[in-house]
C-alpha cells in the first residue's frame, strides 16, 4: 500500500524493498498455511473447494501479480501504483479468505479435532 503513497525518491526505494519482501513473505506463508492445513483432508477441504478457496487463490494470484509488476525494471510511479493496488487487492482477498475459512471451520468442528489429533502425533 505504501507503493501507492510513496512512489518517488528515497521513500520510493524503501517502499520497493520492503514491499517486495512483504509480498514474498505473504506468498510463502499462504502456501505454508495451506500445506499444513491440508495434512488432514477434512481440515484442508475449504482451501481447495468453495468460496473460501476462490478467495484464497485470488489472494495469491493478486499478490504474485503485484510482485511481477514491481519486478519490471522501470522507475515509473504508475508501475509502482499498479503494483501497490494489486498488493492491496491481494491483501484484502486474503483477509476475507481467512474469515471465510474460519466460518467453514466453525461449521465443521470435526475437522479441527482431527487436525489437533494429527498434530499431537
Amino acid at each position: 500500500m505504501l507503493d501507492i503513497l510513496y512512489a518517488e525518491g528515497a521513500a520510493g526505494r524503501i517502499t520497493t524493498v520492503f514491499g517486495t519482501a512483504g509480498r514474498i513473505a505473504e506468498i510463502a506463508c499462504t502456501k505454508r498455511v495451506a500445506q499444513l492445513a491440508s495434512k488432514v483432508a477434512e481440515a484442508g477441504k475449504p482451501f481447495h473447494y468453495g468460496p473460501p478457496a476462490k478467495l484464497w487463490k485470488g489472494a495469491s494470484l493478486f499478490t504474485i501479480a503485484s510482485l511481477l509488476v514491481s519486478a519490471i525494471p522501470s522507475t515509473s510511479s504508475r508501475k509502482k501504483r499498479v503494483a501497490g493496488l494489486l498488493g492491496v487487492v491481494g491483501a484484502l482477498c486474503l483477509r476475507f479468505a481467512v474469515h471465510a475459512l474460519s466460518n467453514a471451520s466453525a461449521r465443521n468442528p470435526r475437522a479441527a479435532f482431527e487436525q489437533q489429533r494429527e498434530m499431537a502425533r
